[in-house]
């Protein structure tokens, strides 16, 4: 159902069925469940990030950069970061 998850937010749509079901899938037929894609595709950037990316490690953001982000809604620059 994950990968389900993924797939959809990926604009794909998906047939959780069983192997033997797979021909009755593929000609359209009712059988397993069909999930529909959530909508409009977002970037492969995005899914990226969102999906396959594994977050690690500490972010350390100086005043500017917080104000930047949280009051502006700004992407951060590299200066701000350490």
């Amino acid at each position: 159902v994950e990968a389900a998850r993924i797939a959809t937010a990926a604009g794909i749509p998906v047939v959780l069925t069983s192997a033997s079901r797979v021909a009755d899938a593929l000609s359209g037929r009712d059988t397993g469940t069909y999930f529909h894609p959530t909508g409009r595709r977002s970037a492969d950037r995005l899914l990226w990030l969102a999906h396959a990316s594994t977050p690690q490690g500490a972010l350390t953001l100086d005043d500017g950069a917080v104000r930047a982000v949280v009051e502006r809604r700004t992407s951060l620059l590299p200066a701000g970061i350490s």
